[in-house]
């Protein structure tokens, strides 16, 4: 994530890692981490499709 902020010369970040059961979300933003305290499981693949959309719409703006 921090070599993808210098790169590309942006202010953010978000990132996702996964063991393909359990999902978790990040934000780097001006070379501060945030983890979301939610953990989201494959099992409600809703609740990851709805996340990976928020991060879509940030794009947007």
């Amino acid at each position: 994530m921090y070599a993808t902020l210098k790169t590309f010369q942006q202010d953010k970040v978000y990132g996702i890692i996964t063991d393909g059961e359990v999902w978790s979300f990040l934000l780097l933003e001006n070379l501060t981490l945030s983890v979301n305290e939610n953990n989201y499981y494959i099992s409600n693949v809703a609740d990851i499709v709805d996340r990976i959309g928020y991060i879509a719409e940030r794009f947007k703006e």
